[in-house]
Order: C-alpha cells, then sequence, then structure tokens
C-alpha cells in the first residue's frame, strides 16, 4: 500500500525551501513530489502535513544507551525512545558500558537486545582496546564482521602512540573508522570546568583546553601516516579545529563532530554558585510578592543546587570557542552533530561537583536546541544543520538513510518550527534527565519519526491518535 505524507515543506538539492508531497511503500521513499498535492487513491493513506517541515531522520553517531551493566542510568529501550521523540531514525551506541563492548559476544548480545526492545536503527561501535585500558587490540576483524561501526574507547583517551599507530592501521585494514575520545588524562585530572567558569572562582579546579588539542594532533599525525580514516569526537576548542586543519593538510582521512551543547552554551553561562544563590532568593521573594521577574535570572537562579548538570567531558568552552566552532560548522571543517547523549541518575548528579559524573542527556532536545539558538538568529542556514544532524553522518559512517529520495530508505521526520515548548525533564523518554535547559523555551520540536516505513513516534497534541499516517487534525 502506498502511503502519503502530503503538503510538508521539504529542503531541495539545491537548498530550496518547497511544498512537496513523499510516497512510502514499504519501508523505502517511492515517489517525491513538488507542486500540487497529488490525488491519493481511495486506499492509500495520508499524512497532510501542512506547516510542518519534512526531513531525512536525523542520525546521531554517538550516544550512551548504556546497555549492558548500567541500566539503572538508560536502556537501549528507552534510549531510542528518547531518539525518536528527538527525531533520530539512527543511532550508534557507544561501548563504554558495564563490562565494555570489547568482544563479539558482547557485541552481539548488545545488538540483539536493540533488535528486540530499540525504537529505531541502532548499531554499536565496538571499543579499541581490551576493557578500554589503552594496551591491548580488541579482535576488530571479528567485531567488523558482526557490524561494528567503528572503534572508540570513548570516555578515555589512548595515551601510548604505539597502541594508536596500530589500531588506526588494523581499523584501516578491516575498513572501520577510528572515533576518538581526544583527552590527555595527566592534564584534565581532577579538571571539572573550563577556566572561564565561574564555579573555578570559587575553587572548583579548572580543566585547560590543551587536555584535548595535544592527543588529538598525535592523532591527525598518525592518521595521515597510515592512511586510516579518523573520527575525531565532541569538538569543543579551536586548537581542536587547528589540529584537524593540520591533518587535513597533511592529507589524513579525518572527520570531526561538535555536540549540540557545545555549539549552544558556554562555559560562561556556568552559574556562579554563591552569586546565583543570593539571586535565587531575591527571585523567590519577588514571586511571592507578585513581582515574576524580581531577580533577573528566569533560567539559571536555581540553577547553582545542581551543578552537576553542567558537566560534561569536554567541559563547555568559553565563548570565544563556540564562535569558532560555529564558524567551522559554517565553512564544512566540522560536518556532524552527534548528541553525546550521556544519561545518569538524579542520585549521581546531586552529588558533590568534584565527584559527580561527566555527561547531560541530549537526544530529546538536539534539533530544538539549535534550532532556536542557530537558526532562528540566522547564525546557521536550515539546510545546513538538517545536512549536520542526517546527510554528513550516514554518509560518513555508511549507514542508511540521510536523504529524501526514491529508493532510499523511509526514514523521516517531521517537525513544528513555529510552536514554542518549553523543556521539562520529567516529561522525558529518557531515564536520564540530567540537563541545564529546564526551563528553557525552545522551537523546532519534531512531531513525528518514521523509522523504514514504521511509526516511531507520534506527538498525540499535533495528530489525533498514536495510529500510522492518519489524517491530521
Amino acid at each position: 500500500m502506498r502511503r502519503w505524507v502530503l503538503n510538508a515543506r521539504l529542503i531541495t538539492r539545491d537548498g530550496e525551501a518547497l511544498v512537496g508531497h513523499v510516497a512510502v511503500e514499504g519501508a523505502w521513499i517511492a515517489d517525491v513530489v513538488f507542486g500540487p498535492a497529488p490525488r491519493p487513491g481511495i486506499l492509500e493513506q495520508v499524512i497532510d502535513a501542512a506547516g510542518l517541515w519534512l526531513f531525512p531522520g536525523f542520525v546521531d553517531v554517538h550516544v550512551h544507551l548504556r546497555e549492558p551493566g548500567q541500566t539503572e542510568k538508560e536502556t537501549i529501550e528507552q534510549g531510542t525512545c528518547a531518539a525518536a521523540r528527538g527525531g533520530f531514525a539512527t543511532v550508534v551506541m557507544m561501548p563504554n558500558t558495564d563490562p565494555p563492548i570489547d568482544r563479539s559476544s558482547l557485541l552481539l548480545e548488545v545488538l540483539r537486545r536493540a533488535a528486540r526492545t530499540g525504537r529505531v536503527r541502532t548499531y554499536a561501535a565496538a571499543a579499541i582496546t581490551e576493557g578500554q585500558k589503552g594496551q591491548s587490540l580488541v579482535d576488530m576483524a571479528a567485531l567488523a564482521r558482526l557490524g561494528a561501526v567503528g572503534f572508540t574507547d570513548d570516555g578515555r583517551g589512548i595515551e601510548r602512540s604505539d597502541v594508536m599507530r596500530a589500531a588506526l592501521l588494523y581499523a584501516r585494514a578491516v575498513g572501520r573508522p577510528i572515533m576518538m575520545h581526544s583527552e590527555d588524562a595527566r592534564l584534565s585530572k581532577g579538571g571539572v570546568f573550563r577556566p572561564e567558569a565561574a564555579p573555578v572562582r570559587r575553587g572548583v579546579r579548572p580543566w585547560p583546553p590543551e587536555a584535548e588539542a595535544v592527543p588529538l594532533f598525535r592523532d591527525v599525525l598518525l592518521a595521515a601516516e597510515t592512511g586510516a580514516r579518523y573520527h575525531a569526537m565532541h569538538v569543543s576548542t579551536s586548537l581542536s579545529l587547528e589540529a584537524l586543519a593540520l591533518g587535513r593538510r597533511l592529507g589524513a582521512d579525518v572527520s570531526a563532530e561538535v555536540t549540540p551543547h557545545h555549539l549552544a552554551l558556554a562555559a560562561e553561562d556556568i552559574p556562579d554558585p554563591d552569586v546565583d544563590a543570593g539571586a535565587a532568593k531575591t527571585m523567590e521573594a519577588g514571586r511571592n510578592a507578585g513581582r515574576a521577574d524580581a531577580g533577573g535570572m528566569p533560567e539559571k537562579a536555581g540553577a547553582h543546587a545542581a551543578l552537576g548538570v553542567w558537566k560534561m567531558n569536554p567541559p563547555l568552552a568559553p565563548r570565544r570557542d563556540v564562535a569558532a566552532l560555529r564558524a567551522a560548522l559554517l565553512a564544512g571543517e566540522i560536518e556532524i552533530i552527534a548528541t553525546d547523549h550521556a544519561p545518569h541518575t538524579a542520585e549521581e548528579k546531586a552529588r558533590p561537583i568534584d565527584v559527580s559524573p561527566f555527561g547531560i542527556v541530549g537526544l530529546e532536545t538536539a534539533f530544538p536546541l539549535l534550532y532556536t539558538t542557530l537558526v532562528r538568529p540566522n547564525i546557521l542556514p536550515l539546510r545546513l544543520l538538517v545536512r549536520a544532524m542526517s546527510t554528513r553522518p550516514a554518509e560518513r559512517f555508511g549507514l542508511p538513510g540521510g536523504r529524501i529520495a526514491p529508493g532510499e530508505p523511509a526514514d523521516l521526520t517531521l517537525v513544528d518550527l513555529d510552536t514554542p515548548r518549553t523543556v521539562d525533564p520529567r516529561s522525558f523518554c529518557s531515564k536520564g534527565q540530567n540537563t541545564p535547559l529546564a526551563g528553557r523555551e525552545l522551537f523546532g520540536w519534531p512531531v513525528l519519526t518514521v523509522v523504514g516505513g514504521r511509526l516511531a513516534f507520534v506527538d498525540a497534541s499535533v495528530f489525533g491518535a498514536a495510529s500510522l499516517y492518519r489524517r491530521r487534525v
């Protein structure tokens, strides 16, 4: 049976925004038509998407779904539910689980779980070294045969250059990229925030930008020498951009990703635990007296009580680096956006800041955050945002989807760009609620996600019922 999505706004290959109509047959896109809406047959089902935008389903090559061993933080089922709500049709799980995904039996078990419980296309990367200890390489050939998308010791850097070189050579031989968490643990040890963050002035230990950049300079040299595919994860500093540029000048096959939070937030946004405590009391007193905005800090006022939601690896960079990351994305020097979705329990994040775990959730807020922060203020064109969240990650990692064209998988995301909503972590599908975005008003919320022709998410406030291809009401 042919199913239609009619009257949606689509971005064409030429970058134009036109009203178009997409036909789906089974798991595939059968046709894309622009101009007047076709007249569906009597047995054909229809979504009237007037007023909405239709994008290729988003592709996230960096998520933590926490299975096996950390299901109190997240599960594949709930993490992929969050992905579907965020408009993602495909995700790639990281291997820093408990135990790490460093052998065939574990990879096979995780992929089987994903096939049973995943709401979206779910792939996995495998570890680079056994136990992610940075010493002995895993059996990359066996893991690649089972479907490992790439190899990463995400969460840890690799200290030994000889191990890194050997990993690049092995990954090249099996046709997979090395996906690198670039961190010199001796430089970052004990660090929490970048020096520009207010809590550093209150005694929180700083994290120098060189901790990310130093290993990256080494790695691009080795990538150029070995001819391997190298992907830099969660790039956050202008120094790292210099390293990537050096690699490209040397002919290295390098790519890089940036997270939504590193594009939208800065070290200077992290609340001061002393100053903001006073502001919170002032604002609360004003509210009690009927003055709703007395404190002048509607979003940050209470954030001092939960600094843990601002703690991530790598830390938020100062505004000058955020500007550099945005410019790199605009120039095509960074082509991929990945969330680094990292859920933790509320109890973990409430610990003192030096022992609270790193990471924030991002699957359900990624597109709204970036659309509101970058596209609406005309910092980044919408077409480039969609390309970075869909087309380029699919192309770079050889994953399905990323395009709306006949013969492509029917991975589609409908988005309402005009209706603002407030971020409420209590409504998340993810187990994790650890985000500094609570209370922020954002535009650009996905309202329907289709994966392989199958409905993965529908917003009942926009569509009348959770049934595939109903008319909009």
